[in-house]
């Protein structure tokens, strides 16, 4: 999914209505432009908290859209933000009251992007996302490699599934200290 998008030749606008976290945020992510209603819902990356790890190619992008300073934040701890938050963070272009607004802000920026000769998108959004898509290539094997050589990803996302289900907080195992 990441790829694909990643590699779309258009520009792609996020329209995000609600919580956009795990998949959502990679959809919301990926795109050019990210718009979402300012309201109760969250955006990022929960895997680190169930013991998952965020991917390279994910974190290439997170440099590219986010400010320096909340990467590590977004990253490491899995951080989900306020809508407010995350557009100060670089996360979000903008934050609307309501999912018309939103549709407005989109279809503005869509009249100033169809002014721009449509080759020059697709080779600044070629240029812009290679560095992630050709981290993007070698993820799976990533995962892999994590999945065998760290023993804890399995049993660790396992007890947070589980912990869901039943409405509690995980308990992870391996978890670290660092005091």
């Amino acid at each position: 999914m990441f790829d694909s998008l990643m590699s779309f030749p258009k520009p792609l606008i996020a329209e995000v209505g609600g919580n956009a976290v795990g998949g959502g945020a990679i959809i919301a992510y990926t795109c050019d432009y990210r718009y979402m209603v300012d309201g109760k819902g969250r955006i990022g990356f929960a895997e680190p908290l169930v013991g998952l790890p965020i991917t390279s190619a994910l974190i290439i992008r997170m440099r590219q859209i986010m400010i320096p300073s909340s990467v590590s934040e977004a990253a490491m701890e899995g951080a989900l933000y306020k809508p407010s938050d995350a557009v100060r963070n670089g996360l979000l272009s903008e934050v609307g009251a309501s999912l018309e607004e939103l549709r407005k802000k989109s279809l503005g920026k869509i009249n100033v992007l169809n002014r721009i000769p449509a080759s020059v998108t697709v080779e600044t959004k070629r240029a812009l996302n290679k560095e992630a898509l050709e981290a993007a290539k070698s993820a799976s094997k990533e995962l892999a490699y994590l999945f065998k050589t760290q023993s804890s990803i399995i049993p660790n996302l396992l007890e947070a599934m589980t912990a869901n289900k039943e409405r509690r907080r995980p308990v992870l195992t391996h978890a670290a200290n660092y005091s």
